[in-house]
């Protein structure tokens, strides 16, 4: 970024173009041949300061456009603030976004008294915020209640070698991960530094998770196997996999007998025979109805050969319209 700033201009224009159009014809590509192409052309007001990249890539809607979806990757997204009085150009910036909330928040007392829902959200983005609160454990155990057992919180906060913000701040080695564990956080699961030379770096973002566990019910190992051939090699191979990672497993051949109920059931009806052969039985689908029929609460695995890709045989396909 910084050799395109120091192109002269119409050099700068050029390689912009060039990379624009190579991009552009990649397949899948073309929304990031776009964002690519709006902020190197803005690459020298980005540097003075006179542009902002976020900015940029929410015009026109291209940075809700880079996950290929007409649906939001969320049912809710929350943007709170301590105060109402940024709210206005918040919701000028996320005209574009569906699912949109504004709360007031203030994240040094109890979310729940302030009317957040507990373990309601599954992840919470606090960039370069946390830090200017005190004292850190209390703010977190704030925000803890707030995720589900297997929420995430992301925070970026200074994390740097230089002793100027170190000095003022008060950070020290290890600070967050123990802040983290006090609050009842995991402590720091990961961290991503800014830079990737220590000397150079500023801020990190640090991921954790809430150290409770959710309440998961267990588990019935048992799984039952369905097969139209006892004897073949792939329902063998299926029973030996499944016993080895700690499965009880029953086979069950179709139209012999049904399934127990309540036990999970993976079906290799369509790998060890020709189950969508050209002589379909009476019985065939008499077993097929009795089947569908049975099956109630169960969760059915149905394995079968491609037929959508590197398809062999397009009777494969007649699976899918069954299911």
């Amino acid at each position: 970024m910084h050799a395109i700033e120091n192109f002269p201009r119409v050099e700068r224009q050029k390689l912009i173009k060039d990379t624009y159009a190579k991009i552009l014809h990649l397949p899948g590509r073309r929304t990031y041949s776009v964002g690519i192409k709006r902020i190197c052309e803005h690459a020298d007001q980005i540097f003075t300061g006179e542009a902002n990249t976020l900015d940029l890539l929410m015009q026109n809607n291209i940075l809700a456009s880079f996950d290929g979806s007409s649906l939001p990757p969320y049912s809710v997204y929350t943007f709170t603030d301590i105060s109402a009085g940024f709210f206005t150009q918040a919701k000028e910036w996320f005209t574009y976004a569906p699912n949109m909330e504004f709360r007031i928040f203030d994240i040094s007392q109890d979310g729940l008294a302030q009317g957040f829902e507990a373990a309601s959200y599954d992840l919470i983005l606090a960039p370069n915020v946390v830090h200017v609160t005190a004292p850190l454990k209390e703010t977190l155990s704030n925000l803890e209640p707030l995720l589900k057992p297997d929420g995430f919180i992301i925070l970026t906060e200074l994390c740097s070698l230089v002793k100027s913000p170190n000095y003022i701040f008060g950070n020290f080695p290890e600070r967050w991960d123990v802040e983290l564990k006090a609050a009842g956080f995991t402590g720091v699961d990961a961290v991503v530094p800014d830079q990737g030379v220590p000397s150079y770096r500023l801020a990190a973002t640090i991921i954790s998770q809430p150290a409770r566990k959710a309440d998961v019910p267990e588990i019935d190992r048992a799984v039952t196997l369905l097969c139209q051939s006892a004897d073949a090699d792939i329902v063998k191979r299926l029973q030996l996999y499944l016993r080895d990672g700690g499965r009880q497993v029953e086979r069950c051949r179709l139209g012999e007998e049904m399934p127990p109920k309540g036990r999970d059931i993976i079906a290799s009806v369509g790998l060890d025979s020709d189950f969508f052969s050209e002589d379909l039985s009476p019985d065939w689908l008499a077993a097929v109805q009795a089947l569908i029929r049975h099956v109630d609460a169960e969760k059915v695995l149905w394995l079968c050969p491609p037929f959508q890709v590197r398809c062999n045989d397009p009777r494969s396909a007649q699976t899918l319209s069954v299911a």
